[in-house]
């Protein structure tokens, strides 16, 4: 049965991309409704086991990975309220090719600084928010990051994590935040990135 859909899957090789998953689907779905071994097979050798290994989400608030596959050339930030000033900051930060590889090809040496925030484990280590941040914009396939874990990270001069129901200056932001990366680039090689 399995050398049947092989055989099958062979005689079209859809292109790559959206259409090629959609291309697919297509032929999985014909060749599926047209023969009921065929779907049994599916079913239970290839679903099945594929079932088992998928986690559940604890969360209500789940958007699955392809409701938001990305089209565009770009990733954006999620907009968690009032950030729009961070966002856009962190944004221009990105779109400069020579800090944006080099901010991730920095090792300060320093484990993860585990947190809990609301239920979750949240490193509390600005630079790895920063290049975690960097990387998915950089690699994610989703439409937007949410920069939740940044933001965390990225302390009010109290100590507590950024408001992002309060409305702050850009340029405010950028002074600290570069004031803030360069003390943490001071013991590693990209001490001179800024």
């Amino acid at each position: 049965m399995q050398q049947v859909i092989e055989s099958k899957l062979q005689r079209k090789q859809p292109t790559l991309g959206q259409e090629g998953k959609g291309a697919a689907y297509k032929l999985l779905n014909s060749l599926l409704r047209r023969d009921p071994q065929l779907m049994d097979y599916f079913l239970e050798a290839c679903m099945q086991p594929l079932m088992s290994h998928i986690e559940r989400t604890a969360s209500w608030n789940y958007t699955p990975p392809s409701a938001t596959e990305r089209t565009q050339d770009f990733v954006g930030l999620r907009n968690l309220g009032c950030i729009c000033y961070m966002n856009s900051m962190l944004q221009q930060f990105f779109m400069i090719p020579a800090l944006r590889y080099n901010l991730l090809a920095v090792d300060d040496g320093l484990p993860a600084d585990w947190q809990e925030y609301k239920g979750e484990p949240v490193d509390d280590n600005m630079l790895h928010q920063l290049q975690k941040l960097v990387a998915n914009l950089e690699l994610s396939e989703r439409t937007d990051y949410n920069p939740w874990e940044f933001c965390f990270a990225f302390k009010e001069f109290d100590g507590s994590p950024t408001n992002t129901g309060e409305q702050k200056d850009a340029q405010e932001f950028l002074n600290l935040a570069f004031d803030r990366l360069e003390n943490a680039l001071k013991s590693t090689s990209q001490k001179y990135l800024l």
